[in-house]
């Protein structure tokens, strides 16, 4: 009996610990990034273009994903109210997935199957190495619905867990104004 108490002590510890260390992130101010947004050239699957991060001259939302993750299908919902109203001229969303396991197929059944209308790629690896290095291994992991904004060459990884629609409007405005 008291070995079960320890266990289920355990196991509470590592959830709270996993919740301040993934969860519970404060999300950073805007830096100058040490990777080369320029060079980063990532293929769209929908389309087959290749896009380079730094072509565009509004905010970019890079999000990090896998298709069989719940938690970033909901994220992406709520970048997809984004897309769907007003202010949808002004960002750019780059999905980027990140599990070293699905493929470009895998990635265009799920766009597809949830009606989702903006960038999606599989990250080289090479650059998954580059996000990591820049951003710790918690932005490769998908649960904890990881984005950073590029704003103007500079960077800010938002806080982690799901962002409502009205949160990542107010960051990207935010942007505009650094």
């Amino acid at each position: 009996m008291k070995k079960t108490y320890l266990v289920l002590i355990a196991v509470i510890i590592v959830l709270i610990a996993g919740y301040f260390l993934f969860f519970n992130q404060p999300e950073t101010e805007f830096k100058q990034s040490k990777i080369d947004f320029g060079k980063v050239e990532l293929k769209d699957v929908k389309t087959g273009q290749k896009i380079i991060i730094n072509q565009f001259d509004k905010p970019i939302l890079l999000e990090s994903f896998a298709v069989w993750c719940p938690v970033c299908t909901k994220q992406q919902q709520e970048i997809k109210k984004l897309h769907d109203s007003e202010f949808k001229d002004k960002f750019i969303s780059i999905s980027l997935d990140t599990d070293p396991n699905e493929d470009e197929q895998k990635v265009l059944e799920y766009i597809k199957k949830n009606n989702f209308n903006w960038y999606f790629a599989v990250s080289p690896p090479d650059i998954t190495r580059s996000l990591i290095n820049e951003f710790g291994t918690d932005f490769v992991n998908a649960p904890t619905a990881p984005i950073v904004l590029i704003c103007n060459n500079n960077v800010k990884k938002l806080k982690s867990g799901i962002k409502s629609a009205e949160e990542l409007k107010e960051e990207i405005n935010k942007c505009k104004n650094t």
